[in-house]
């Protein structure tokens, strides 16, 4: 289409990182009062998910672009969003592109903000790699599993050791538990134990 060859997509790059803010600093009455209700909540969280212009907006939360407007403006004014770039409508009508400025909003008390961002990129690593050992052992319990139904019960020695018994009922369990809670269980329990270390 016309349109798709006049559209100038190309938004600029969003921080990676969440904008940090304290309780005490002016930036966040500003935040907090841009975020006041749930209209500009909902508009902030669309443009989080994908860049998009005022009718794009309007359209996913259901509401006019007068409404869409004044929000914008007030994101804009406490620095959660800024202009992207430029599309043209199909009749050529030129439209701002609005992007978030950073990836999210994190509250803290912690004045050492460097010191925070490393921790939660940490907490992130960690919880990945929980979750896949997790995935690991989910899947070594199944294959374990499959091969010991494999035998034929006339074939196991009579009178197995409770220790045997303990072993094939935390593999069944093991093999039992959905994916999705196995992941969170397994990746709470590594954050329990590093937070308290740290």
């Amino acid at each position: 289409m016309l349109s798709d060859l006049l559209n100038s997509d190309n938004p600029p790059a969003i921080d990676p990182e969440p904008k940090i803010l304290s309780p005490d600093s002016d930036d966040t009455g500003a935040v907090l009062d841009a975020l006041g209700s749930e209209t500009s909540r909902e508009l902030y969280a669309a443009l989080l998910s994908e860049p998009r212009t005022a009718s794009e907006l309007a359209a996913t939360v259901d509401t006019s672009i007068q409404t869409v407007s004044y929000h914008i403006d007030n994101l804009q004014e406490a620095d959660l969003v800024e202009p992207g770039t430029t599309r043209y409508s199909d009749r050529g009508r030129e439209m701002t592109v609005w992007v978030p400025v950073s990836r999210g909003i994190l509250v803290t008390d912690n004045p050492d903000t460097d010191r925070l961002r490393r921790r939660v990129a940490s907490v992130l690593g960690l919880a990945i790699g929980a979750a896949t050992i997790d995935v690991g052992v989910a899947v070594l319990a199944q294959r374990v599993l499959r091969r010991s139904t494999r035998l034929a019960p006339a074939s196991l020695p009579a009178g197995s050791s409770p220790h045997a018994d303990l072993l094939a009922w935390v593999l069944s369990a093991a093999a039992t538990v959905d994916l999705g809670i196995g992941l969170f269980l397994g990746g709470l329990a590594v954050l329990a134990v590093w937070w308290n270390r740290g």
